[in-house]
């Protein structure tokens, strides 16, 4: 049975050449991990509220959110791979990578105009 860790000597982050082994490749990790996951958050909501504007062409927007998409599964795989390594800290970082990057998103991005709509 795989059980959660905290040991960090054993954990590689993503790449071979990217292993843990000090404090300070743990602090680099951390960054790199909660950059992932804020880049994540990013794309996704430029993927949920782009839209199709009139005069562009179809075809051309179709590829874009296509090629997003596609950069979006590549970040949900990647730190879907980080959780597996079934490290506590790691775990805790995505998490706390994700949550923050939702907040940020909501509260630099979200129009506040479409709440007002929702309170009708």
């Amino acid at each position: 049975m795989l059980y959660f860790t905290s040991d960090l000597s054993k954990v590689v982050i993503l790449f071979s050449g990217f292993q843990v082994t000090s404090f300070h490749t743990f602090v680099l990790a951390t960054l790199f991990v909660i950059s992932l996951c804020w880049c994540e958050r990013l794309f996704t909501y430029y993927y949920e509220n782009a839209g199709y504007e009139k005069g562009q062409k179809r075809f051309k927007r179709v590829v874009i959110r296509t090629f997003t998409y596609a950069g979006l599964t590549i970040l949900r795989f990647f730190y879907m791979l980080l959780i597996m390594s079934m490290n506590s800290q790691i775990f805790i970082v995505v998490v706390t990578g994700l949550t923050t990057g939702q907040l940020i998103v909501e509260y630099c991005l979200f129009d506040a105009s479409t709440c007002s709509n929702f309170a009708r």
